[in-house]
């Protein structure tokens, strides 16, 4: 759909009177998403948070960075409703580039700066289907409906008291 579209539809979701996030594109520094909320803000539509979806490999690095920017510019509250490691490239899970034992490091480096991020109010992880060749080392549970390791710190995390 293309950004005027999702703007003459947002009166409908603005009338529900939920707060209301922004749409989550594939990325969160699309020219797509910089487009709408730019309209937005000049159209006096109502966005109470920015929506993220967003797959960095294992750089939390600039995962965080990328949140910085988005909250530098719009200053709203942000949502990470998807988040994960994958290899879009992979053509079966061995050839994927990604180990279980380097995403659980990734998650492990990442949730605490999230935690540490005031704006950062909600997020969630993407589990990846274990049979799946892109997303297999961030899968939570196994195809038995184990927690793997991952799944199993990601349970057991708490959150840093604040």
């Amino acid at each position: 759909m293309t950004v005027s579209q999702a703007l003459a539809l947002w009166p409908k979701l603005e009338s529900i009177g939920l707060p209301l996030g922004s749409p989550a594109a594939s990325w969160p520094t699309q020219q797509w998403i910089y487009d709408f909320m730019d309209s937005a803000i000049k159209q006096k539509r109502r966005v109470d948070f920015i929506c993220v979806h967003m797959y960095v490999g294992l750089d939390d690095k600039n995962f965080v960075q990328v949140l910085q920017d988005l909250r530098t510019k719009y200053h709203l509250p942000i949502w990470i409703t998807e988040f994960g490691t994958a290899d879009w490239g992979a053509a079966s899970p061995a050839a994927n580039h990604y180990t279980p034992e380097q995403v659980l490091g990734f998650m492990q480096r990442l949730l605490p700066q999230l935690e540490s991020l005031s704006f950062v109010q909600r997020y969630s992880w993407f589990s990846g289907d274990p049979a799946s060749s892109a997303l297999w080392p961030s899968a939570l549970v196994d195809a038995k409906g184990q927690l793997t390791a991952l799944g199993a710190w990601y349970a057991a995390y708490k959150q840093i008291p604040q």
